[in-house]
């Protein structure tokens, strides 16, 4: 894949310029770059943004998942008396 002339932090700074209302042909002016190397940028930051979000959905759901499976198994161990963590079979050996 070809390198970029703009680092990171360029690109990044390219794109919050117009998203808190600098006109995108000023950005571009300033920074040299083509049209469609902007709208580029910005569909390719899209698309991640995209990714992280299902990612931190995916984790939240795992993790809610799995809260709830606690909270069951600490219902049933107060349920018949035990501690979580003790097993009946081996108190009784």
């Amino acid at each position: 894949m070809k390198k970029s002339r703009y680092t990171e932090e360029q690109i990044a700074y390219a794109l919050k310029q117009a998203e808190t209302g600098t006109p995108v042909e000023e950005v571009l002016r300033r920074m040299g770059m083509s049209v469609q190397t902007f709208y580029r940028w910005r569909k390719d930051l899209e698309k991640e943004n995209l990714r992280l979000r299902r990612a931190i959905s995916d984790l939240t759901l795992d993790k809610l998942m799995l809260h709830s499976r606690s909270d069951v198994v600490r219902t049933l161990h107060a349920g018949i008396g035990e501690t979580p963590g003790s097993h009946p079979v081996k108190a009784a050996a």
